[in-house]
């Protein structure tokens, strides 16, 4: 194109000045015509970038929005999972506490009726022993004493009737060897009450080992529940952790890339001077 404005202006010097002065206006539009050409095309192109550009912000952002559904929907399931593993697990420890805490109530009805009985038998058996006690005691001294008394009176007569003290001392004697006899039973009679205390506190002996496992026995059922609700407080802050962590990287990401898109923009905007592509005034 500049070549063909050489021959013009050699032209324009043999050329009138009103001429010529036409031929500078045509040059001047014609190099005006090019530049705001030149600024169209450059504003075109301009343009198409940024075309480009926003259709991959929205791809991106497109992107950004399915894989935080995607993060939301793996969230809800984690939820889901966790809310249907906890009370799976909660109903299953009620179940076990309750059929804990309905043999801890055997248990304890158990032990109580054998105390109970234990404390009876007790108080009867005292009782008994201290009646017998006292009623072999009495009888012991009235028998001592009326044999006592006999024999003593049977001396003294015996200087006036040594005949008749003979055959009196004959019941006397055999009454003496009633009483040891009955002195004999009694002896067995307390050896064999002996004997059953014996065997009471044996039993009694036996009731409290049985008493002492099940008081083992519930120790071991409530350390159970202990660590199982420490297993569930565990399990569930786990859970807890798990769902903050992953909501928190899920809030992180879309930020980032959000972000990111909205600087991409910027950078963008900053790179091209809108000013400098705007149509020139006519």
């Amino acid at each position: 194109m500049d070549e063909d404005f050489k021959p013009q202006t050699l032209d324009s010097n043999l050329q009138s000045p009103s001429e010529t002065l036409i031929s500078i206006r045509l040059l001047d539009f014609k190099t005006s015509l090019l530049e705001a050409i030149e600024e169209l095309r450059i504003r075109r192109e301009t343009e198409i970038n940024y075309e480009d550009q926003i259709s991959k912000i929205v791809v991106e952002k497109q992107e950004l929005e399915w894989q935080k559904e995607t993060l939301q929907h793996q969230t809800d399931i984690l939820q889901q999972q966790n809310k249907e593993a906890m009370a799976a697990f909660k109903k299953q420890l009620q179940a076990r506490m309750f059929a804990m805490e309905e043999e801890k109530g055997k248990y304890q009805l158990a032990v109580e009726t054998k105390e109970k009985e234990i404390d009876g038998l007790k108080e009867t058996l005292k009782t008994l022993q201290i009646s017998k006690y006292i009623l072999q005691k009495k009888l012991n001294e009235m028998e001592l004493k009326k044999v006592t008394t006999d024999l003593i009176r049977s001396k003294v007569t015996s200087q006036y009737r040594v005949g008749e003290e003979n055959i009196n001392l004959a019941p006397k004697e055999k009454q003496f060897q009633e009483l040891q006899q009955k002195i004999r039973m009694e002896e067995a009679i307390s050896k064999k009450v002996r004997e059953e205390n014996t065997q009471i506190k044996g039993e009694k002996l036996e009731i409290l080992s049985s008493l002492q496992r099940v008081q083992e026995l519930l120790q071991r059922i409530t350390q159970t529940n202990i660590r199982m609700e420490s297993e569930l407080n565990a399990l569930k802050e786990e859970y807890q952790v798990r769902f903050f962590l992953i909501r928190q990287a899920a809030t992180i990401c879309y930020v980032f890339f959000k972000s990111r898109a909205v600087k991409d923009i910027c950078v963008l905007f900053r790179t091209f001077d809108l000013t400098s592509i705007a149509p020139s005034a006519p």
